[in-house]
């Protein structure tokens, strides 16, 4: 499974890949919605998109949401936050919200959902 991490803080970004790639998942990182959207738009393509909500940049993850879903809508995409206003702010997406910290077995469900661990 390939992943788009979006992700600004670069030792969240290390910890996630690190998961991922425990799980057998191909990763490309980015650390901005704008650069991420940028990569989608030269036609790569994902299994997963994981981004945080909280971005740098022009675009911020809802953005980002927004326009893959209009662009690509079959595409699976996932948001995470840490913080629990932001949660409320994406619930129009129809975009799962994971909240941080989360553990190991969060992404698990995310790579194959109703897989027993």
């Amino acid at each position: 499974m390939s992943v788009l991490l979006v992700e600004d803080n670069a030792n969240v970004a290390a910890s996630i890949n690190a998961v991922f790639e425990v799980f057998g998942c191909t990763v490309h990182h980015e650390a901005s919605a704008d650069a991420a959207f940028a990569l989608l738009g030269e036609g790569y393509g994902f299994d997963l998109i994981l981004s945080d909500l909280q971005m740098p940049g022009r675009m911020n993850s809802i953005d980002l949401a927004e326009q893959t879903t209009q662009r690509l809508p079959s595409q699976k995409l996932m948001l995470m936050t840490g913080y629990a206003d932001e949660l409320e702010r994406a619930k129009h997406l129809n975009v799962p919200v994971l909240a941080k910290p989360f553990d190991m077995d969060d992404l698990l469900n995310l790579l194959a959902p109703g897989v027993p661990h």
